[in-house]
């Protein structure tokens, strides 16, 4: 009985031999491939792949399963799977309409089995192919080299001598070591290229290059090999460096969405964050720790147990003259609605565990937090105000809760050490929790390191958000919450911004910041040095 073997190319599968350490530069093909057949001539094998037939002889026979003769042995490698087979090298390569195929010789099969192989079939025979590229494309520059030219009648240059029928194939390595030996011929990108390149491309949120690498690659070759214009050659560098300033905004929006998905954990998406910067490179700020309340130092420790609690019966709100805020002689704060109704200055103290109310309480707005409807969005600022935090879909009314100001919470004497550096630096952090009226502020909130969104919002002379001391569990009255809402009205996609003029005239009052002495009137006055860029109609030019 005679025997017929159809190798399908469609069938073929190929995986690097062995591990990282002891791989080989040959690859492998499925024996799944090798079918037998009935249907036609008998010694054959056939290579069905799209519009290519290579007929050749076999040794296969009807006698055995398996053939002692070395033209049909399996390569003993023990890294060879059973199922598979080595390629000992690429022997020739042809584009035609139909697509590419590379002739591929096995390794311990006679020539006369070669088979002709789509590119998708040799994965992994990264050596084998790179060896074969190099050999031809010597070839095919030394024939172009040593061939004359004639210029046509219409003043084109043409190769004297018989067509060229040999074909040289893409270059196999990855298309960054092709870029960076154009580089080390020409030179690399400069800065001024890269910066002009980010005007045109602007914030494009993502680069694709498949396929358009591919059409620059044989381009990139005719620079290295001195072929191109100083036109062309302007042009190719224009690409590299789009495609270079695409890549790293591809790299640098991926650390953002780390940061993004790593913040919003913390937050547990209350409020939900998003973070976006097309205006320069700044990632996340180094050494920066996002959290939701206050941390203290060793030294410190904030009470979470309060004394009392009201016992309102019939309701907080309905019960505000009787309430929380009426027992600390303040006013109740908010409205049936949850929002702010008294102005700047005045004191919160919302109901806590120990009160009658349940989590309905109108009372209990600072402490429910912020919700999963809330969404912001910090973002890169373009007039140099580095991060700044917007809304994003969603307007806040007048009064509205929007975020909590934290940071890590320290004493007065170590608050004077950092005050003296932030202001070296142009740069504070620094909220004094001196709502008690007192001469000496026992503690200050640094948001430097530790810090949740309002560590980005801006300073603005006419800003949109106040800040309010409230109390909770911790009636402490030098360690309230520093609460921000909403002053006026905030369309969705506004910046959200707050007056940091408190924060530097409370720390010059008491001798902390960087002051002068205005000898007319006696009186000590900010030493201004920081320029504003709120850019507000009743902007005070500087900031501190």
């Amino acid at each position: 009985m005679n025997t017929k073997y159809n190798m399908s190319s469609k069938n073929l599968r190929l995986s690097r031999a062995g591990s990282e350490s002891s791989a080989t530069s040959s690859s492998l093909v499925d024996s799944e491939s090798l079918e037998t057949s009935n249907e036609s001539s008998p010694g054959k094998i056939l290579l069905k792949s799209k519009s290519l037939s290579v007929p050749m002889e076999s040794t296969a026979n009807d006698s055995s399963d398996s053939s002692s003769s070395d033209r049909g042995q399996r390569s003993p490698s023990p890294l060879v799977p059973e199922d598979q087979y080595e390629v000992e090298k690429v022997c020739n390569y042809v584009k035609d309409e139909s697509g590419e195929m590379y002739l591929v010789k096995w390794k311990n099969w006679e020539e006369e089995f070669n088979t002709w192989e789509p590119p998708r079939n040799l994965v992994n025979c990264d050596s084998a192919l790179l060896e074969f590229y190099l050999a031809r494309k010597k070839e095919y520059d030394s024939i172009i080299n040593e061939s004359e030219y004639v210029i046509t009648d219409t003043g084109k240059k043409r190769r004297k001598g018989p067509r060229i029928y040999i074909q040289v194939p893409p270059d196999p390595r990855p298309y960054e070591v092709q870029v960076q030996e154009f580089f080390e011929v020409h030179g690399e990108l400069t800065k001024a290229e890269l910066e002009e390149c980010m005007k045109k491309v602007g914030g494009k949120k993502k680069f694709d290059n498949r396929g358009w690498t591919g059409k620059l690659s044989k381009t990139l070759h005719e620079g290295i090999d001195g072929k191109l214009s100083e036109e062309s050659l302007s042009s190719v560098r224009k690409q590299l460096a789009e495609f270079e300033y695409m890549r790293r905004r591809n790299e640098h929006n991926r650390i953002l969405k780390e940061w993004q998905e790593h913040i919003n954990n913390v937050s547990n998406g209350k409020p939900k964050i998003t973070i976006e910067n097309e205006v320069d490179w700044a990632g996340p700020p180094e050494n920066f720790v996002y959290i939701n309340d206050y941390v203290t130092s060793a030294d410190i420790s904030i009470p979470d147990d309060p004394p009392v609690g009201c016992n309102c019966s019939n309701g907080c709100y309905d019960n505000r003259l009787g309430c929380c805020a009426a027992a600390f002689g303040a006013k109740f704060a908010y409205s049936q609605a949850g929002r702010l109704r008294v102005p700047v200055g005045t004191p919160i103290y919302e109901c806590n565990r120990k009160c009658k109310c349940d989590s309905s309480c109108p009372n209990r707005v600072v402490q429910d937090g912020q919700n999963s409807t809330m969404q912001f969005c910090i973002f890169r600022t373009s007039n140099g105000c580095g991060w700044g935090v917007k809304t994003l879909k969603v307007s806040y009314l007048k009064g509205t809760f929007v975020t909590l100001y934290v940071g890590e919470v320290i004493n007065t004497e170590e608050a004077e050490r950092r005050g003296r550096s932030y202001d070296a630096e142009g740069c504070t952090y620094l909220f004094d929790l001196d709502f008690n009226e007192q001469e000496h502020c026992p503690y200050t909130v640094d948001a430097a390191k530790y810090g949740n969104i309002a560590h980005f919002i801006n300073h603005s002379c006419d800003p949109n958000l106040g800040v309010w001391a409230v109390w909770v569990d911790c009636l402490d009255v030098n360690l309230p919450k520093l609460a921000l809402f909403a002053i006026y009205d905030i369309p969705k996609g506004a910046e959200l911004t707050f007056d940091y003029k408190n924060l530097v005239e409370e720390r010059v009052s008491k001798g902390l910041g960087n002051t002068s002495l205005d000898s007319e009137e006696g009186e000590k006055k900010i030493k201004f040095n920081k320029e504003c860029l709120c850019g507000t109609k009743d902007c005070r030019k500087f900031l501190f």
